[in-house]
This record gives structure tokens, sequence and C-alpha cells, in this order.
């Protein structure tokens, strides 16, 4: 029988109507390309369609959940932490999710953690994090967020910061990307970045298997 694993994939980068394009472009590419390999679903995941739940029962620790248009899928994890059940559920709001999962799966309450702390959670059990930054004139939010993974000891390794060709890199970054030893790319348009990605998330999925 064939060993399937699951993949987690998060995608950082600013708001802006045309990042927010690009990150959404980068994560139906990711899906796509999860069709590819027999052993191996991929799961991309934006922050911002993302929220997390502290979870008290007796069998389940935490829920990812995932909102789309019209429905959520709803991850939960095992006190072992180890994902053990997948649904989508028709849901107007997170209240109507909440009331679901205290319903279906006997949870006694759910708990939403701060922001640093659900970016926190999913960079360390993801295994990369893409961190987009595509236009200039933008709040640099993702930067805010590469320096907080960093201050939060996750491994440089399993981060790659991409930047669209003729954005200029400050002095602050060019430090931050020497003292992790961050790798780095650059790209000149949409096809260039998503052959970029594909040939990182192949490139992980080589070494995953070498490691089983």
């Amino acid at each position: 029988m064939l060993d399937v694993s699951l993949l987690m994939i998060l995608l950082l980068g600013s708001y802006d109507p045309k990042t927010k394009r690009i990150l959404y472009t980068i994560k139906d590419e990711i899906a796509k390309l999860s069709t590819f390999y027999d052993d191996f679903i991929l799961i991309p995941l934006l922050l911002a369609d993302i929220e997390i739940y502290d979870l008290v029962s007796d069998i389940y620790k935490l829920a990812i959940i995932e909102r789309f248009e019209g429905k959520y899928t709803i991850m939960l994890f095992n006190l072992r932490g180890n994902i053990i059940d997948v649904s989508d559920v028709e849901a107007r709001t997170l209240k109507d999710i909440e009331a679901y999962m205290k319903k279906h799966f006997n949870i006694a309450e759910a708990r939403k953690p701060s922001i640093f702390n659900k970016l926190r959670f999913l960079a360390h059990e993801s295994h990369h994090v893409f961190i987009v930054r595509h236009e200039e004139l933008t709040r640099c939010g993702e930067y805010i967020e590469l320096a907080y993974l960093i201050l939060q000891d996750l491994s440089p390794l399993k981060i790659t910061l991409l930047i669209r060709e003729g954005i200029p890199i400050s002095t602050m970054l060019k430090e931050l990307i020497r003292m992790a030893r961050l790798y780095h790319e650059s790209y000149q348009d949409e096809n260039d970045l998503l052959y970029i990605i594909r040939r990182i998330i192949d490139y992980i999925i080589n070494e995953q298997r070498r490691l089983r």
C-alpha cells in the first residue's frame, strides 16, 4: 500500500490587490501540482483564509479551518499532533463552524490563538514557507512576518523569499538575509515565479522521499 504524506505549504505576502491575486494563483498552482504526486498531498495555505482553534477534547487537540466561498474545510489533529479528520462543511460564519465542531466532534471548547501564535504554529507545522514581495508600494507586512519567524527560531531552510525584479531591497532586509542565511530569489513575472515554486517543491518532495 502506498504511503501518502501531507505537505503543508504556507504562503505569505501583502494583501494589496495585485499581490493577493498572485498569492491565489500560487495556491491554485500548488493544488494542481499535487495531482502529479502519488505519494504526497500538497496543502497550500494562505494566512488570511485560515483560522486555528485550540480544542478542549478527549480526542482532538487542534483544528485548522480553511475558508472558501460558501464552505469551510475542517482539519482536526489528535492529541499527538497527527491529522485524523478532514471535513468540508457548508456554513456562513465561523460561529456556525464552532457550533458544528462542538456538536459533531464532542468538543467542549474551541479557543482562537493570537495572530502571531497562529502564524508561528502554521509556519512550524508547514514543510515550507514562501514569502512573496510582488509590489513595491505596500506596508511590507511580509517582512515583519519574516523577521518574527526568524526570531521564533523557524529554520531558514524552510523559508524561501521571492522578490519581483525591480523592487529595491533595503539595507536592513539585506542584513536580515545575511544573518539568517536565508535563501531568496528574484523573478521576472508570474510565469517565472510559478516555475521557481514548482522546482522548489519538487526538491522538497525528493528530499522527503530520501528521508523515508
